[in-house]
């Protein structure tokens, strides 16, 4: 058995796009308007950070999960399916911790079922804070909201997530901007999935933490179900 400490501090630029139409309300602590869970996508540009001593600034984390609720209340209990794909730029080393780290943090941790973790090229293009997010599997196209004054984008403040910070499952999120998904779609393990106009959501992340205190939040986590 190996009883190896593990840690690890990420920082940069967090994405998510779902399947909702107007923005999720899953993010306002409210059950979603469906009988079904929903389809997302969530992808964490790296712009600084390490695990197990291991320099992974520059990487790009791009997650597809799938039955996340209807309700608030069913997210702790794991969704339904996922995969994650990691930046093929990844250096051997890099492989070797981040690999590991995508199967068990930031929501694939809670998956009843993993399709894999697959190396691939992924590219985020911005222009004048729109985004356009790229990989083989599948693509992403965020527009900003833009509020009443005609320039500025609509943001949230008090997020669900700003609670959870000592949760190394989850990613902290900051500046949280409301973006209008113009499409997404995803089609790799027998799934095709494509969206129009559909929720989505800009911020700044940071995910920090231990083994120790993910064994903790997992050992919770299971005592719920």
């Amino acid at each position: 058995m190996n009883n190896k400490k593990s840690c690890w501090f990420l920082k940069g630029l967090f994405f998510e796009c779902c399947a909702q139409s107007g923005h999720c309300a899953l993010w306002f602590g409210r059950d979603l308007n469906t009988k079904k869970g929903c389809e997302s996508v969530s992808v964490f540009k790296i712009e600084e950070g390490y695990i197990n001593n291991v320099d992974v600034g520059g990487l790009v984390l791009f997650y597809l999960r799938v039955g996340l609720g209807p309700k608030v209340s069913e997210v702790v209990k794991g969704l339904e399916k996922g995969s994650a794909y990691v930046s093929e730029s990844a250096t051997g080393d890099q492989r070797k911790v981040v690999a590991p780290f995508a199967s068990r943090h930031i929501g694939l941790e809670m998956l009843k079922k993993e399709l894999g973790v697959k190396f691939v090229r992924i590219e985020i293009e911005e222009k004048q804070h729109n985004y356009r997010i790229t990989m083989p599997h599948g693509q992403v196209q965020m527009e900003k909201t833009v509020g009443g004054d005609g320039k500025n984008p609509i943001m949230m403040l008090n997020n669900k997530l700003e609670g959870v910070r000592e949760d190394p499952r989850m990613a902290f999120i900051n500046n949280f901007t409301f973006y209008t998904t113009v499409l997404w779609n995803y089609k790799d393990y027998d799934l095709d999935l494509k969206y129009k106009n559909v929720s989505g959501c800009v911020g700044d992340f940071i995910i920090k933490g231990d083994s120790d205190t993910l064994n903790y939040y997992d050992d919770l986590r299971k005592s719920s179900w």
